[in-house]
This record gives C-alpha cells, structure tokens and sequence, in this order.
C-alpha cells in the first residue's frame, strides 16, 4: 500500500510549485502598450487637446495611490492639512513632468518587449528602449496592480531602480532636514519653474 502511496504523493509534490505559480495579467503587456502609445499623443502646446491626453492617461495609472505612497515614509510628521496640501501639489506636479516627459521621450524611442513576469500582487512588464538620437538604451518596466478591480500602475522602474523609491528617498531627506514646509516649498517651485517654462 506504502509503495503505491508513494509515486501518487511524488507526481503531486512536483505538480504543487506549477499549481502554486500565479499566471501575469493578460492585460497587463497590451495596456503597456497602450500607455506608451498614450504618451506618445500628449500634445507639447496646453489646451483642451492637452487636458483631454492627460485624462485619458489618468486612467492607466494609480494616480493618487502613487501620490501617497511617495510620501508615506514620512506622512507622520504632516499635519492632515499639510499632507492634503501636499499630495494635491504633488499630484499636480507629477502629471506634467511625468506626462510631458513621457511624451518627448517615448516618441523618440524604439521600444522591445519582453515576457511579463508576476511579483507577489503585482504583473511587471519589461522592455527595452533605444534611443538612438541620444545614443540611450535603457531596461525599463511597468509595474502593474488591480485596484479597484482595474488594473493600473503602481511603478515604473528604469534600470532597476524604482520611480517611486527614489521619490520615496528624496521626500525623506527633505523632510528629516528642512520638515514638511521645506518639502512643500520644493515642488511649490517645481511647479512654478513649470509654469514659467510653459509660458515661453
């Protein structure tokens, strides 16, 4: 009996790690796709063409929980109104540099795909970009999560290293040296540099 157990509990012991392995998100590698392609139609001139891109761009990222987990190392040492202030500022500042930014290099790139991979919640899809004008090549990922039951971007990464831990890092040393005023008055001005390069 022991002899005929023990094939049964050898072919289900190998069977468990591929019935342990959580599949990627199928939609994950087309909305990448997508998102790139959505960048590449951010109009340079603001407007209503511009708003419209910006809105539509909104829809593929995890806007506000980026936002808040960018400062989350230190919302502690914010008041409710400053943390308000701050992540409404930040989100602001976050959507131009990141959706214009976007835009300018992702039209000039040849991008490559790679198989998407699962990280614990999340569906990553890599790729590689070339920009040959700038004689730039770059490994880069988006880093996908359901939330709220639609599937956004939680973080991208660009050789390895995480947007939103650099954010994450840049805040804390802000804030441990010059406090939650100190990081305000940061993108305060960032955003003001923003609107005067706009205007010329």
């Amino acid at each position: 009996m022991l002899r005929r157990l023990l094939p049964i509990a050898l072919c289900l012991s190998l069977a468990l790690p591929t019935l342990a392995a959580a599949a990627a998100d199928p939609e994950a590698a087309p909305r990448s796709r997508a998102l790139v392609t959505a960048f590449t139609k951010v109009p340079e001139a603001d407007g209503p063409a511009r708003a419209r891109s910006f809105a539509d761009l909104d829809g593929y990222l995890a806007l506000e929980q980026l936002v808040s987990d960018a400062v989350a190392p230190r919302a502690a040492r914010f008041s409710p109104a400053e943390l308000g202030r701050f992540k409404q500022t930040f989100r602001e500042v976050l959507r131009l540099v990141a959706y214009t930014g976007a835009g300018d290099f992702f039209r000039k790139a040849a991008v490559t795909w790679a198989e998407p991979r699962v990280e614990g919640a999340d569906t990553v899809v890599p790729a590689k970009v070339v920009v040959a004008s700038e004689d730039l090549k770059t490994d880069l990922e988006f880093r996908w999560r359901r939330v709220g039951g639609a599937l956004k971007v939680v973080d991208v990464s660009f050789e390895g290293d995480s947007l939103l831990k650099d954010y994450q890092n840049q805040f804390a040393r802000i804030v441990d040296k010059s406090g939650p005023a100190g990081l305000q008055k940061a993108v305060d001005e960032r955003r003001a540099a923003i609107a005067k390069e706009a205007k010329k």
